[in-house]
């Protein structure tokens, strides 16, 4: 049984990819100003937040870096009113009569690293496990539920945008069934009322569901108003717990992208009076109870520097560590949102995912100059 389940997923995955899925699927023509928009597009200054733009004239209109950041930082809700039908493998949405895919029903379709999904299984779009018909859908899967930032700074403010389409009651909010299995998303529904009045549709992996009608949307990227409404929907008795002013957000050697000399610049945090902490496996409650306490932060970019979120009241300088391949501004912007002081420091190059290594003397010096 277990070769032949092997088989089955060689034949699909590889061989059906290569040979027929890539030369089946086509992607509809269309620009996303052609679709019936719902709500104004409003946009940020591009110029001030794609951080390695300097000067506006340089700016390439088909540059995909500029297209992915115009939609990350764009705000809309996009109606398309023709069946639809959206396969669960990698949550493309179809046009129904075309058999086209649509291809701004996911939000990566520009990504300047090439991350872009695969196509849709043609085997498992004709053979579905199971099929679902509703009247009008919304594509929740568009980020990812499974990654802890995303489910905050995307899913989340998702439901926010949501819950301003009219009669957003009647609309089915599909996401992956296998969610029911997340501890922080399980906890957070209990906590929080911000999925109140919001019908879910729970759909198994390699399904198609069926609807006449879809919407697409989104809120603005670290947007301090959303993160407020998520944090304002929060609701619980915190435990009395004790709380280190400074604190150094580690990643096990067992994950990827932390320190090669995670042990060295750990010890140099705690000479300068930061506790060492390490949010994997820790209940959600805690997280949140913990860093609406917390004072100063130093952490390795990762899933565990959302929760500086938590601290909006109480943080006051943040101190971030990269490898020296890797630029995000995402916690650069969170803290500029919430006036936190903010300071990055890189190490050396070692790809996207992978472990490197960071000089103790420049993060001594770092430390010294900061704090």
């Amino acid at each position: 049984m277990n070769f032949l389940k092997k088989l089955i997923t060689y034949i699909d995955v590889v061989l059906l990819k290569k040979y027929l899925d890539n030369k089946f699927w086509q992607f509809e023509n269309w620009e996303i100003t052609e679709y019936r928009l719902q709500y104004k597009v409003e946009k940020t200054d591009l110029i001030k937040r794609i951080h390695w733009v300097a000067d506006e004239s340089n700016l390439n209109k088909d540059d995909i870096h500029l297209k992915h950041f115009t939609d990350v930082h764009s705000e809309y809700i996009y109606l398309y009113d023709f069946p639809v039908v959206l396969e669960t493998r990698f949550y493309w949405l179809v046009n129904l009569k075309s058999s086209k895919i649509i291809p701004f029903s996911k939000h990566n379709f520009f990504d300047p690293w090439g991350r872009t999904d695969p196509v849709p299984s043609v085997l498992a779009y004709l053979f579905p496990r199971k099929k679902y018909f509703e009247k009008i859908i919304i594509n929740a899967t568009n980020y990812d539920w499974f990654n802890y930032y995303h489910f905050f700074f995307d899913v989340l403010p998702t439901i926010c945008k949501l819950k301003e389409i009219e009669n957003y009651q009647s609309i089915k909010l599909v996401v992956p069934k296998e969610i029911k299995n997340v501890s922080y998303i399980q906890e957070f529904m209990g906590i929080s009322n911000l999925f109140e009045g919001v019908k879910i549709l729970y759909v198994e992996k390699d399904s198609k569901v069926y609807a006449q009608q879809a919407y697409n949307l989104r809120m603005p990227y670290m947007n301090k108003a959303i993160i407020n409404q998520i944090l304002d929907s929060i609701n619980f008795q915190k435990e009395e717990i004790d709380v280190p002013l400074n604190v150094f957000i580690t990643r096990s050697l067992n994950r990827s992208r932390t320190l090669n000399n995670i042990t060295e610049i750990e010890k140099i945090a705690q000479t300068f009076g930061f506790a060492i902490v390490d949010t994997d496996g820790w209940s959600l409650k805690r997280q949140i109870t913990f860093f609406g306490k917390v004072k100063n932060v130093i952490g390795l970019h990762g899933a565990g520097m959302s929760n500086l979120m938590f601290g909006k009241n109480s943080i006051e300088k943040v101190f971030e560590i990269m490898p020296g391949d890797l630029n995000p501004q995402f916690y650069a912007d969170l803290c500029k949102e919430f006036d936190f002081a903010y300071l990055s420091v890189h190490g050396d190059s070692r790809g996207r995912n992978e472990n490197f290594y960071l000089n103790p003397e420049a993060f001594k010096s770092a430390i010294q100059n900061y704090f």
